[in-house]
């Protein structure tokens, strides 16, 4: 059976308003990234692209200080347009559902404004074949 799993690619789209906020360390952002990565993905089920391979989404969307929704989520397809509407569909899906988001308030500005890329992973590259006898 093959899975599917959230991309890794996580944009945070900065505001004019972080400038004024405290700075927060790159490990922080990493840590955040990796927060809304594993909320997603437990949410993110695109089961009619079991077949489909590289098929890609961005969804954009805001949140409050509470990490709900502020917005409806924006998609839009990246590639395999033959699922678009099928992985939109999955990915606007996933980020109401895991709403709200658990993240650290102190980083607000930060994480307001979200990009996600979903993209459903290629297949694993054959097994080489075995070295026959000579």
């Amino acid at each position: 059976m093959r899975q599917f799993a959230l991309c890794g690619t996580l944009l945070f789209v900065a505001t004019a308003a972080a400038a004024e906020t405290p700075a927060i360390s790159k490990a922080e952002m990493l840590k955040i990234n990796e927060a809304v990565y594993k909320q997603v993905n437990r949410c993110w089920s695109p089961a009619p692209l079991r077949t489909a391979v590289g098929v890609g989404v961005r969804v954009r969307f805001k949140l409050d200080p509470a990490g709900s929704l502020t917005t409806v989520p924006e998609p839009s397809p990246i590639s395999g347009l033959d699922y678009g509407e099928v992985a939109v569909a999955a990915a606007v899906r996933a980020v109401r559902q895991c709403a709200p988001y658990e993240l650290p308030a102190r980083a607000f500005e930060y994480w307001r404004n979200v990009e996600i890329k979903f993209v459903t992973p290629a297949p694993p590259p054959p097994d080489p074949a075995p070295d026959l006898p000579k």
